[in-house]
C-alpha cells in the first residue's frame, strides 16, 4: 500500500496520518508483545533516523542540517571503538521527534512501517478516514 500526500502539505492530513501511526504502533506492539514505546523507538531507529539524515544532508532541504552532522559524529565514535557510541545513538534516537517530519517525510515513514510490518507477517489495518489516501495512490 502506498500512501499519498496532498500537494499543499495540509495539517489535517498530517493529523490523520499521526493518528494512523499510533494505531499501527499499538497493533505492532500487541502482535509482537512489545510496549508501544519500544515499538515507537524501534521505528524511529529503523526508519525515521535514515529519513532525517537524508533530508538533513540535502542542501535544498529546510530540515535541520545539524542532524546529519550529529550522526556522523556518532559514527566516528563508533569507528574509534568507543563504548559510548551506543548510549549517544540511543539518546539521539530518543530525542528524535516524529513531529519534526513534514507530510512528505511522514508519508515515507508510514510506508516504510507498513512494508516492514507486512514482511514480519503483520497486516496493519487502515481506518476509514484514510481510504481516500489509498484510493489516490492506486490511480
Amino acid at each position: 500500500m502506498k500512501f499519498s500526500r496532498e500537494a499543499d502539505n495540509s495539517l489535517p492530513l498530517f493529523l490523520i496520518y499521526f493518528r494512523l501511526y499510533w494505531k499501527w504502533i499499538h497493533q505492532f506492539a500487541q502482535h509482537f508483545g512489545n510496549t508501544q514505546e519500544e515499538v515507537h523507538h524501534l521505528f524511529k531507529k529503523k526508519f525515521l533516523v535514515r529519513i532525517y539524515v537524508r533530508e538533513s544532508s540535502d542542501l535544498n532541504s529546510k530540515f535541520d542540517k545539524q542532524y546529519a552532522k550529529t550522526w556522523e559524529a556518532i559514527k566516528g565514535v563508533k569507528m574509534a571503538e568507543m563504548d559510548e557510541w551506543q548510549a549517544l545513538s540511543e539518546g539521539v534516537i530518543h530525542a528524535t521527534s516524529t513531529t519534526d517530519a513534514d507530510v512528505t517525510m511522514f508519508t515515507e515513514y508510514l510506508n516504510e512501517i507498513y512494508n516492514f510490518s507486512q514482511a514480519q507477517g503483520l497486516w496493519l489495518s487502515t481506518p476509514g478516514d484514510l481510504k481516500f489516501a489509498r484510493e489516490m495512490s492506486e490511480k
